[in-house]
């Protein structure tokens, strides 16, 4: 397309008047300086300039139209502008540029909508003028499109940003505000409904308004402006009075929008803390008065931390400890104010308390500062956060060692008076045993020659003998020791055996009422023999001698409720002990298996105490049920056993070629020339000694000429010398082969209860007669030949 310049020139060549081709010569040089001016103008403007006819159509467009809306000017020239635009857009257009074609008018900042050729709107602001020839009338149309997409995106964020802000300010939960010098510029909704005022009741009045006096507007005001200037933002306590003259604490905060204009355009927010200030006030009141109560408490009061390191303490911990002051505690590990012998059992505590959530409760030693023990009664427990995760450990100690050591005194005294009791009980018992057992030794002489007599009196005294041994027993049965020496039994057989025993002579008749199929129960059979003599005995001295007494054994694979369950669960045998005497009060029935407690005028109180104790020993339970004048039932729990019944061999006297050679070892002379003697009847070779040291010099020698000792029969208590554990040890060491019998007075020794552990074969306990002791060596002797 050829520019108006050009046009211009051609036209000249064919004018021949000199005049008029000057004239046009000087326009076209105007013309091509114009032009290229446009040009240079086109090229370096972001709009873009177009030309229409009066159809719309597209004559003329500048050069940037590809930049703007991806269009080359050759892509739009001789098309309609209403090509680039949606259906509804460009009907607009339309309208507009026949109102202006019928009114000759302009068209002047018009947003217009064009689609740009990859899809997109392109949003332009049109401003144009018509075209109208010398009859004007209109040929077409000229202007500028300029981009105003970016703006018009600006704007609406700019907008978006502002209603955020506005929005932020309306609903913000504290108080939002512009201030300069002082003077308020504007507030949010809630400075409004925090102070009471309206807008236009603030609005260009000085915040002076708000403070509570002229002193607190000053104070206020300088200790904010001072950190704006340091620091760029500021932040104030402080009172304010709303307009109807309630006071409010509040904290407020200040920056200016122009760093640089400390004094102009302050922004602000205030926020009430009145009910914060109230809780903080409350809480200082109640960590004082808490405070006080821990620090005057008459109990260590003491947190540590999961490690167990302490953290807080209160005074009465430092001063149970011999510490100056609590501070002194503070980041050391709980495990060492402990004992160092009761440290493992504090840190099994410790876990038990975090593991399980437990509380503990108990007796803890502690270490004083001077490494003194004190005896504490301490409760430790866990503290769980918000969360329910464990944060800290709470223990509260309290020193109970001056108490203990009254407990300890009230306890001797105690003791002593019942060490009264039970002296003036068992003497008057072996008086009397004592008294039977003379009387019966005196009768017995003066009917030598009578052999019926004889043996009548000889009878009694070994009840009497009988009698004493059992009351031996209840009393080794409180002492320190080993457990029963137990094996399968038949209890039905013990029962018949003692009660017979006891109620020989007595007008009290026993009747036993086994059920069936009673299993074996593993019992040591002396201590349970002795059980049913105490209580069979007791019923009969409850009956005044004369009634029946009703015993009953059965099956039973349940334990009353009141039991705990041991561990492992058995079969049981429950034996019934019934009496129709005058019955046990409800009082005694509690205290009756207590130690030294009797109701009778003499009498030691070691009876039920022992049948307790023994019960117990044998894994079992005891109970009683009574009511006055209704006589008592005690019910005995044993658990039954799963071995058999071992059927004793007739006790006749050992035959000749079982004649054996036996070392019999005691420290008792009367013990070993009565053991000498029974030995000795019952055809054995004996030699004695009285300790172990001429026990072991009498093996050896005898070992060295090839006349071992079959049996070493040796006492375990030797005061002053070798006992027989440790002679057995030694014999053993010489001789692997050796057989060993244990004897001993305390039958609860534990060498007695596991006597296999230490070597022996069998055991015995004295006293003995000679009956048990060639029962005993002929279970021993087949036992080897075996």
């Amino acid at each position: 397309m050829k520019s108006s310049a050009e046009k211009i020139y051609s036209l000249l060549e064919r004018i021949s008047d000199d005049n008029l081709k000057s004239e046009l010569l000087q326009a076209y040089l105007d013309l091509a300086k114009y032009e290229r001016k446009y040009h240079l103008l086109e090229s370096i403007s972001s709009d873009i300039i177009w030309e229409l006819n009066k159809d719309g159509v597209i004559t003329y467009v500048s050069t940037n139209t590809d930049a703007i809306v991806g269009y080359t000017p050759e892509e739009l020239i001789g098309k309609t502008i209403f090509e680039f635009m949606e259906p509804e857009e460009s009907s607009k257009m339309m309208e507009i540029f026949r109102q202006i074609a019928l009114a000759s008018g302009s068209i002047m900042d018009l947003e217009s909508k064009v689609i740009h050729k990859n899809g997109d709107k392109v949003t332009l602001l049109v401003t144009g003028v018509p075209l109208i020839n010398e009859y004007g009338e209109i040929q077409g149309f000229w202007g500028l499109n300029r981009d105003i997409s970016r703006r018009l995106l600006a704007e609406q964020a700019y907008e978006e940003r502002e209603a955020q802000l506005q929005s932020i300010f309306r609903s913000a939960p504290v108080g939002i505000g512009v201030i300069s010098n002082r003077i308020m510029q504007w507030a949010n909704k809630h400075v409004l409904d925090m102070s009471g005022y309206t807008l236009d009741e603030m609005i260009g009045k000085s915040t002076k308004i708000f403070y509570v006096s002229e002193d607190e507007y000053l104070r206020a005001g300088k200790e904010l402006y001072q950190q704006i200037q340091k620091n760029g933002i500021g932040s104030v306590e402080t009172q304010f009075r709303k307009k109807n003259g309630d006071v409010i604490y509040v904290i407020m905060s200040a920056s200016p929008i122009d760093p640089s204009e400390t004094y102009q355009n302050v922004t602000f927010s205030i926020l009430d803390i009145t009910e914060m200030k109230q809780a903080r006030e409350e809480l200082r009141r109640s960590e004082l008065k808490y405070r006080n109560l821990i620090e005057t408490s008459p109990f260590a009061i003491t947190l540590m931390n999961l490690e167990g390191k302490i953290v807080f303490t209160n005074k009465k911990l430092s001063q149970m400890l011999g510490y100056d002051k609590p501070e002194e505690l503070i980041n050391i590990f709980a495990l060492n104010l402990i004992a160092p012998d009761e440290r493992k059992r504090i840190e099994e505590t410790f876990r038990e308390v975090i593991d399980s959530d437990s509380v503990y409760s108990g007796e803890f030693k502690l270490l004083k500062k001077n490494g003194k023990e004190i005896i504490s009664h301490l409760t430790v427990n866990l503290i769980r956060d918000d969360k329910g995760r464990p944060e800290t450990i709470l223990s509260i100690a309290q020193d109970i060692t001056e108490k203990k050591i009254i407990e300890g005194e009230l306890i001797r005294f105690e003791k002593l008076e019942s060490l009264g009791v039970l002296a003036g009980g068992i003497a008057h018992d072996f008086n009397n045993i004592l008294a039977a057992l003379l009387g019966n030794i005196d009768l017995a002489r003066l009917y030598i020659d009578n052999r019926s007599k004889l043996e009548e009196n000889l009878q009694e005294a070994e009840r009497a003998i009988s009698q004493a041994t059992s009351l031996t027993h209840q009393l080794l049965t409180f002492s320190k020791g080993g457990s029963p020496i137990k094996e399968a039994t038949d209890i039905v057989d013990i029962i018949k055996e003692t009660s017979k025993f006891i109620l020989r002579g007595s007008s009290v008749v026993c009747s036993i009422l086994p059920g069936e199929d009673i299993p074996p129960v593993d019992v040591d059979r002396g201590q349970i023999s002795q059980v049913f003599n105490n209580i069979i005995l007791n019923a009969e001295q409850a009956m005044d001698k004369q009634g029946v007494i009703t015993i009953t054994i059965e099956n039973c694979d349940k334990l009353p409720e009141k039991f705990l369950m041991p561990p492992n669960n058995h079969n049981w045998i429950k034996i019934s002990i019934i009496d129709q005497g005058k019955g046990i009060s409800k009082g005694d029935q509690e205290k009756i298996f207590d130690p030294f407690y009797t109701t009778k005028k003499t009498g030691s109180g070691l009876g039920l105490a022992s049948t307790h104790t023994i019960i117990k020993n044998h894994n079992g339970f005891i109970d009683v049920e009574s009511e006055p004048g209704e006589g008592a039932t005690f019910h005995i729990y044993l658990p039954s056993s799963g071995g058999k019944v071992k059927h004793s061999e007739k006790n006749d006297l050992i035959q000749p070629l079982f004649r054996k050679k036996i070392l019999l070892m005691d420290d008792e002379e009367m013990v070993r020339n009565t053991a000498f003697g029974l030995l000795r009847y019952l055809g054995y070779h004996v030699d004695i000694c009285s300790n172990g040291d001429d026990a072991i010099k009498m093996y050896h020698e005898a070992l060295k000429k090839e006349e071992a000792y079959h049996i070493v029969i040796l006492d375990l208590t030797v005061p002053g010398g070798m006992g027989g554990k440790e002679t057995m040890e030694k014999i053993l060491s010489i001789h692997p082969e050796a057989i060993g019998i244990a004897t001993s007075g305390y039958s609860n020794d534990p060498v007695m209860s596991h006597y296999r552990k230490y070597g022996f074969k069998n055991v015995i306990s004295k006293p003995y007669n000679l009956e048990q002791l060639n029962k005993l060596l002929n279970e021993t002797i087949l036992s080897i030949a075996g």
